[in-house]
């Protein structure tokens, strides 16, 4: 009979030879000739079962070996058999095929394993790395996901220990796995901290691991702050902020709102946004960037400069034109919906930042670069660029293109605050019938009367400067008792019309009441002359003579397309430079950023 010295020595050369298959075989058939205790306690036959088992793919194999023979391999005096137990641990976790309860018990037994094993031996390095990011990988999938056991590993590998805290810091798999359960068991405050206990800062040479986890601690931490629980924006009106009063209730819609600061969290993300991977599959960019925007677009008072210089260093960069879909449910309904693309929020919330800060021309040149280049629009946007187009146009002093560019988009999406807009272009223009028409139509149109003050004094002025005191007042008297049952603040605007066409014997008890009154007065106003027709005047100043077509430009700069065909004098005299009458219209199928086309042309005399 061998000794259990001898029989360990001749195992081991069978491990060296790679029969690992006879290994087990020969052990099966000799192990009672030894003593438990003996096996047990001789490092080579205790490592070399583990790592035949590991090899042979009979993990569990491995695991009853350990329980039936009561094995502790830190009590063995090398780390031979120690390496072994944790590479077993390793593959084990690394396979999905185990039972559940299996792969349990395993990552707790890893757990221990890594608090006694020696950090500080270089020659454990590997396998410490290794057995921390399948048990880290394997604690980020639990559902629901919970930090006890991550407290438990930092805690057992004695975290706090300088050589310890480089080893961790070392991997950067390891370091955004630890990051990432923090996040998602909703200690993301600990996750920040955890780096800057490492010492790991982040700048532009942190692996791209511990980047994106970092970014995605930014964009979990921003959606608390803002409570927000759904990832789409398309029942929103984009554009809403540009609409009426709503926005701005208590405050007196006459005054601008004052800058503000933004808070921590968006700061942050603005020093780091840049760093991030535009296109990777890990990188929280593209929902970080959108909820960055969405976070400051909400408030009351949104800093339009900020959200400007979020956006300029993005101007030349590539960004993604893939559109993300999301599941959720809303209203006890499941939806999916398709999100707008990087390129197309760039453009959406850059476009509308140059237009609330009055850079007429920038949005001009912006929302038309959106539209020749986004491929396929979201939640209305194509329109939504038109009108940022339309109202630069206002705000530049080009009424007449400014109301056949809003024609345009009132003709494909009769909205009540397209035709308030409309209604106050005519208003601005002096063309008082039409300027009515169409807020009587927004007044009809759906909608909440609530969130149509603004139309409703808008109408007030219509009918004052139209000679009708009695209606103005009605008007008027209408805002003031909505924002009154609202618990609006009431601006001294309005107390200063209402005094100016104070009619007696208007009394209502409700704004309701005289709501309904007004609906007659709307459906009168509403019809008539449809015709949309604007004239200008102008010189030429590019000719085609090959395909017949030119420009004109008008009096106030604006740039108009012509066919010689709708040249109404001799043909011979159109010439570049010719002093020009004419009518405008929409492009042909009122295509969106086309320039206005100029028709009925005559010389000027």
């Amino acid at each position: 009979m061998h000794s259990i010295e001898s029989y360990s020595r001749y195992l081991h050369q069978l491990v060296k030879e790679g029969k690992y298959e006879n290994v087990i075989i020969n052990f099966r058939e000799n192990c009672v000739n030894f003593k438990k205790e003996e096996i047990a306690n001789n490092s080579y036959i205790v490592g070399d079962l583990l790592k035949c088992h590991r090899e042979q793919n009979g993990l569990l194999g491995g695991l009853e070996f350990l329980i039936t023979y009561e094995v502790d391999v830190f009590k063995l005096k090398d780390n031979y058999s120690t390496n072994q137990l944790g590479w077993l641990f390793h593959n084990i976790l690394k396979t999905s095929e185990q039972d559940q309860q299996v792969l349990d018990g395993v990552v707790m037994q890893s757990i221990d394993f890594l608090s006694k094993i020696s950090f500080l031996d270089e020659k454990n390095g590997l396998l410490i790395t290794q057995l921390l990011v399948k048990v880290i990988g394997y604690e980020k999938k639990r559902k629901p996901i919970k930090a006890d056991n991550l407290l438990n590993l930092l805690k057992g590998i004695n975290i706090k220990h300088n050589q310890v805290k480089e080893v961790i810091a070392s991997d950067a798999y390891v370091v955004s796995g630890i990051m990432d359960i923090f996040r998602k068991s909703g200690h993301v405050e600990r996750a920040f901290g955890f780096i800057k206990f490492l010492g790991i800062s982040v700048d532009s040479k942190v692996p791209e691991q511990i980047l994106n986890s970092f970014g995605w601690c930014l964009y979990s931490r921003l959606k608390n702050e803002i409570n927000d629980e759904e990832e789409d924006d398309s029942d929103s009106q984009f554009d809403s902020l540009l609409v009426d009063l709503e926005d701005n209730q208590g405050n007196d819609n006459l005054q601008l709102p004052d800058l503000h600061l933004t808070n921590e969290t968006l700061n942050l993300i603005s020093n780091y946004i840049t760093l991030f991977s535009l296109d990777s599959t890990y990188s929280p960019f593209s929902r970080l960037f959108k909820l960055s925007l969405k976070a400051e677009k909400q408030k009351s008072n949104p800093n339009w400069a900020w959200i400007e210089s979020f956006l300029t260093p993005f101007r030349d960069k590539a960004l993604s034109q893939n559109c993300d879909t999301i599941d959720f449910v809303k209203g006890g309904k499941n939806k999916t919906v398709e999100l707008a693309s990087d390129l197309e929020t760039w453009h959406a919330y850059y476009s509308l930042s140059l237009l609330k800060q009055k850079k007429f021309q920038e949005c001009i040149d912006i929302s038309k670069q959106a539209l020749f280049t986004i491929e396929r629009f979201h939640y209305n946007n194509d329109l939504w660029f038109a009108r940022k187009i339309a109202l630069s146009n206002k705000g530049l002093g080009n009424i007449p293109q400014a109301i056949i560019e809003m024609q345009v988009i009132e003709r494909r999406k009769g909205e009540w605050f397209i035709q308030k807009e409309l209604a106050e272009l005519y208003f601005g223009n002096g063309d008082l019938e039409k300027a009515k028409k169409f807020g009587c139509k927004g007044a009809l149109a759906y909608g909440d009367k609530e969130k149509k003050d603004g139309l409703f004094f808008l109408l007030g002025q219509i009918f004052k400067d139209g000679g009708d005191t009695v209606l103005a007042f009605k008007h008027f008297l209408l805002v003031n008792l909505i924002r009154d049952e609202q618990g609006w603040f009431v601006p001294n605007k309005l107390k200063v019309v209402l005094e100016e066409v104070y009619t007696e014997g208007s009394a209502y008890a409700n704004s309701g009441a005289l709501y309904k009154e007004l609906l007659k007065t709307w459906r009168e106003n509403s019809d008539g002359d449809s015709s949309n027709s604007q004239k200008d005047t102008g010189k030429i100043i590019k000719l085609n003579d090959q395909k017949h077509i030119g420009s004109i430009q008008g009096k106030n700069g604006v740039r108009y397309f012509f066919h010689f065909n709708d040249f109404k004098d001799h043909k011979d005299m159109i010439r570049v430079g010719a002093q020009v009458n004419f009518m405008i219209k929409p492009p042909k199928d009122d295509r969106l950023g086309m320039d206005l086309v100029a028709h009925n042309i005559r010389l000027k005399k």
